[in-house]
C-alpha cells in the first residue's frame, strides 16, 4: 500500500468515520460490502490525492463536522438512489445493445463511499470551481452538471 492508501485506510477505519456510516445504515438503509475494502483502497487514495485536500481537513469533517457530512450524504442518497448511471462513450465506441442488457448484482457500497462524499462536500464548500476541477480530473461524466447537483446537496 502507498502512503496515501495507509492514510485513507486509517480514516475509513476510524471510529468517527464508522460512527457516521452506522448512522447512515440506520437512516437510509444502505449496505456496505466489506469485501470491497482492499479493492477500492487505492482508488480512494487516488481520489484523495486528486482532491488536494489535507488529511486534517478530511479528518475534521468526520469528527467536528459529522452532522454536516451525514446530512449531505442523506440528501445525496435520496436524490440519486435508483437513478440510472449514464455513461458517456466516444463516437463509434458505444457498447452494443446486447451489452447493455446484462443484469448486475448490487453488492452495496464500498467502505470508502463516505470518503468520496466528504471530498465532494469539502470541495463544494471551498467553491464550485474546485469541485468541478476535481470531478473533471476524476473523469466524472457531465462533471459540470454533477457539480451543480452536488452544490444543491449542501445545506
Amino acid at each position: 500500500m502507498s502512503t496515501s492508501s495507509d492514510v485513507v485506510s486509517g480514516v475509513v477505519n476510524s471510529e468517527a468515520y464508522q460512527n457516521i456510516v452506522s448512522q447512515l445504515k440506520k437512516d437510509v438503509g444502505i449496505t456496505i460490502c466489506e469485501e470491497l475494502s482492499e479493492l477500492f483502497c487505492d482508488f480512494d487514495a487516488a481520489a484523495f490525492d486528486r482532491s488536494g485536500l489535507s488529511i486534517e481537513e478530511l479528518k475534521a469533517v468526520f469528527e467536528a463536522g459529522s452532522d454536516e457530512i451525514r446530512d449531505y450524504s442523506i440528501r445525496k442518497y435520496k436524490a440519486l438512489d435508483g437513478a440510472s448511471e449514464e455513461q458517456e462513450y466516444p463516437v463509434g465506441e458505444e457498447p452494443d445493445e446486447e451489452d447493455d442488457e446484462f443484469e448486475s448484482e448490487n453488492l452495496g457500497y464500498a467502505p470508502g463511499f463516505l470518503l468520496a462524499n466528504a471530498i465532494e462536500f469539502l470541495l463544494a464548500k471551498k467553491g464550485g470551481r474546485y469541485l468541478e476541477k476535481y470531478l473533471k480530473e476524476s473523469r466524472v461524466p457531465k462533471a459540470g452538471e454533477y457539480a451543480k447537483q452536488v452544490l444543491s446537496f449542501i445545506g
